[in-house]
């Protein structure tokens, strides 16, 4: 059985939990702050996109992104264009780990 987006989101939370394993601007880090590729079992911490690239195992997860997109675009005040507003959300210098689980709290409550 496949996951669905309320699955993948609940996911997502739950591996960037606490601050710690969150990062920004790239995908994931391992413990030494080196870059590594969402899937790279070395990785500890997820910027919110790596983090649903990892909780799917795929590269684009089209289907949550487009939910997250949605919800960004009614709680933030930046234009952000569709395809950079989760990345762009996420690394934002106002952007909190915080903010980042209310994004994910807010898009969870609106699946099915």
């Amino acid at each position: 059985m496949s996951m669905t987006v309320k699955d993948v989101l609940i996911g997502v939370k739950e591996l960037i939990s606490t601050p710690e394993r969150c990062t920004k601007v790239v995908n994931a880090r391992d413990e030494n702050g080196v870059t590594r590729s969402p899937f790279d079992p070395r990785a500890c911490c997820w910027c919110l996109l790596g983090a649903i690239r990892k909780v799917t195992n795929d590269g684009d997860a089209s289907e949550v992104r487009e939910v997250l997109v949605k919800r960004i675009r009614r709680v933030s005040v930046e234009p952000y264009l569709w395809e950079e507003a989760i990345w762009m959300f996420n690394d934002h210098h106002n952007s909190t780990h915080e903010n980042v689980l209310k994004l994910l709290d807010k898009a969870i409550a609106s699946c099915p």
